[in-house]
């Protein structure tokens, strides 16, 4: 049971949001006045996708589950 919990964690719905994410990422890190307005923000977020990344991956492998 808890492995079958497991492998859902990293479903389509999380990679989906995932990219979604990347993609919303990607354009306020190209957008210089937000940079230059935020750029410790900026920086956060980027460490937040980095390990919501690494985690769905984690969890999306099922033999380390």
């Amino acid at each position: 049971m808890a492995l079958g919990v497991l492998q859902g964690c990293a479903s389509p719905d999380v990679k989906q949001a995932l990219e979604e994410a990347k993609l919303a990422y990607q354009a306020v890190s190209s957008n210089p006045q937000v940079v230059g307005d935020a750029p410790l923000d900026v920086r956060r977020a980027e460490e937040s996708l980095e390990r919501a990344q690494r985690f769905a991956s984690y969890l999306g492998n099922t033999e380390d589950a």
